[in-house]
């Protein structure tokens, strides 16, 4: 895409980190804005404005320059952490640290000190925290409402949370939502928990999304696809995750169409092989053609084209072989280098008995065949 920009109208903004590495430096039409750490100067007036209502200390106005290194976040959260543990105190209009600055237990990472803090909340508001994170960085109260433990604090709960700066309140309307302040805040939160209670609770949050949104589920399939693929439930996670791939197909978004396939792919390799998972996985590879074809195939699309043509052949499904192996045949002659083998097994194809007043069969194949002349 990037090179094809110069013949249009369109101005792509990109972020990244500094360690990307990337080919774009020598083009005249990239232009890169480096967002640096604020310096020492800046730093002091956000660490004033944080502990707003009085002057702050030169000794620990230096301890966090010196742990930060400019990083806003860090900042802040360092600075939270302080107050929190007690290490700050005011005195006459002033903030002064509360003990001897080497004594003072800075956290290396910035998830470290999240960590430190949320182990300081109060166990409900750490447990509304907790199942929120599992719903996502953005989430309804409805459905945290739903699938909470704690029905009647929970709203004074999220208060308390806001107060500490951990979620804000993203929309009033349709629904109540929140998002938490920072990625990192719902990262950490969500990696607190066992992974068992993790796989739970995604499950309750595909049920209560089940359950408030029944009448526009096709809206919600792809939130339902990654959280039943979080849990236990694998059946439901592959029913997710095919109709989020069929919708990405109705959308013309072909990559993230592939990109469902393989995890509805994913999920059956899980279960147990038997032959309605053969044949699910059969359905699977060839539903995958259209927008593979359309993609000009990706790399990782013969094995399955492969796999697939084995498993027709345990099921003695020949209708099956012809439709994979007409697939075949088109992939053979477009990517792989080698038209004399693709066009082979097209002609194994039309002279298959199969082809006989077959219609269904015929179809797929003469598109096949005639979108290569």
């Amino acid at each position: 895409m990037i090179g094809w920009l110069p013949r249009t109208n369109i101005l792509l903004l990109l972020l990244y980190r500094p360690d990307y590495i990337h080919q774009w430096g020598s083009k005249s039409y990239y232009s890169r804005v480096a967002v640096g750490e604020l310096s020492t100067s800046k730093s002091a007036e956000l660490i004033a404005a944080i502990l707003e209502g009085g002057d702050t200390a030169p000794e620990l106005r230096e301890l966090i320059l010196n742990r930060t290194a400019g990083n806003p976040f860090f900042m802040e959260e360092l600075t939270f952490s302080l107050l929190e543990n007690g290490s700050i105190e005011q005195k006459g209009g002033s903030y002064v640290l509360a003990k001897d600055a080497a004594t003072v237990q800075v956290p290396d990472t910035v998830q470290a000190i999240i960590a430190a803090r949320m182990d300081r909340l109060e166990e409900s508001l750490k447990r509304i925290m907790q199942v929120a994170a599992v719903i996502g960085r953005e989430f309804a109260f409805r459905i945290l409402e739903t699938i909470s433990e704690m029905k009647e604090d929970l709203k004074s709960g999220l208060l308390n949370l806001q107060g500490l700066e951990f979620i804000y309140e993203k929309s009033l309307s349709p629904d109540l939502e929140y998002i938490f302040r920072h990625a990192l805040v719902q990262e950490v939160a969500y990696n607190s928990l066992l992974i068992n209670r993790r796989k739970e609770i995604h499950e309750k949050v595909g049920r209560a999304i089940e359950s408030l949104y029944s009448q526009r589920l096709e809206e919600f399939c792809e939130m339902l696809a990654y959280h039943y693929s979080k849990s236990e439930n694998l059946g439901k996670a592959y029913e997710y995750l095919k109709a989020s791939a069929e919708k990405a197909v109705r959308n013309d978004a072909l990559f993230e169409a592939v990109r469902f396939y393989k995890g509805a792919m994913k999920i059956i390799s899980q279960m147990p092989l038997t032959e309605e998972s053969k044949k699910n996985q059969i359905e699977l590879v060839l539903a995958m053609q259209v927008p593979q074809r359309r993609t000009t195939y990706l790399e990782d699309y013969l094995p399955m084209l492969q796999k697939a043509e084995s498993l027709a052949e345990e099921l003695g499904d020949e209708r099956k072989k012809v439709f994979i192996r007409s697939t075949m045949g088109h992939y053979y002659i477009l990517k792989s280098g080698n038209p004399q083998l693709g066009w082979e097994y097209l002609q194994s194809c039309m002279e298959h008995p199969e082809m006989i007043d077959d219609v269904e069969l015929i179809a797929p194949l003469a598109i096949n065949s005639a979108s290569l002349v």
